[in-house]
C-alpha cells in the first residue's frame, strides 16, 4: 500500500495536481471542499480573484454534475441520507492555466444525448454561450429533470476551453470525463 501512495504522490507532483477527491459527494461536502479549495487557490501564484472565481464556478458545476447524474451510488444511513453519488475531480495548476477534470459513471444509453448537447456547446462562441444561457434560464424546467440544464453552459462560460470523452466501464456503464481549462 505504501508503494501505491508513493506512486500517487509522485504523479500528483509531476502533474501539479493541487486538489483531488474521489468518493461519495453531497451538497454539504461540496460546500466544505469548496471552502478549502478557495483557501488553497488564494495561496497560489498566478491565481487572481477573477481566475479563482472561474475555477470555483466550474468546480461547483462539475461537483453538481456528479451529485445529480452519477450512476455510482453509495447507501449511507448513519447521516440521514439515503444515497450519495460518487465521482472524482482533480484540479491541476499547469504553467499558464488550471485544468479541472471530473469523471463519473453514466449509463451507456445516455452517451448519445450528452454528446449532442456538448458538441453543440463546444462549437458556440462566448457570446452565443451567454445568449443560450439567458434563453435556457428563462425556460421552464422539463418535467422530471434533475436540473435546469445550465451546468455545461456555466462551464463553457468560465472556461477557456473544455472537452469530454467516454470510456467503457462494463456492458451497462461508461465513464464520462469532462476536462475544463481556465487561463
Amino acid at each position: 500500500m505504501s508503494e501505491i501512495l508513493k506512486n500517487i504522490s509522485k504523479l500528483f507532483m509531476q502533474k501539479e495536481i493541487i486538489f483531488c477527491f474521489r468518493g461519495p459527494i453531497s451538497q454539504e461536502l461540496l460546500e466544505s471542499l469548496g471552502s478549502n479549495l478557495q483557501t488553497r487557490l488564494q495561496t497560489l501564484e498566478g491565481c487572481n480573484r477573477n481566475t479563482l472565481m472561474k475555477i470555483f464556478s466550474v468546480f461547483v458545476e462539475l461537483m453538481q454534475n456528479v451529485i445529480r447524474y452519477s450512476e455510482e451510488t453509495v447507501l449511507i444511513h448513519e447521516i440521514g441520507i439515503n444515497e450519495m453519488r460518487t465521482g472524482i475531480i482533480t484540479i491541476s495548476h499547469q504553467e499558464k492555466h488550471f485544468e479541472l477534470l471530473c469523471a463519473n459513471l453514466i449509463l451507456k444509453e445516455h452517451e448519445t444525448n450528452l454528446k449532442t448537447i456538448l458538441d453543440e456547446i463546444i462549437t458556440l462562441t462566448p457570446v452565443e454561450v451567454m445568449e443560450m444561457y439567458r434563453v435556457r434560464r428563462k425556460q421552464n424546467r422539463k418535467v422530471g429533470a434533475k436540473g435546469a440544464g445550465l451546468g455545461f453552459l456555466e462551464i463553457a462560460q468560465h472556461s477557456s476551453s473544455f472537452e469530454y470523452f467516454f470510456t467503457p466501464f462494463d456492458e451497462k456503464f461508461s465513464i464520462f470525463y469532462l476536462n475544463a481549462s481556465i487561463k
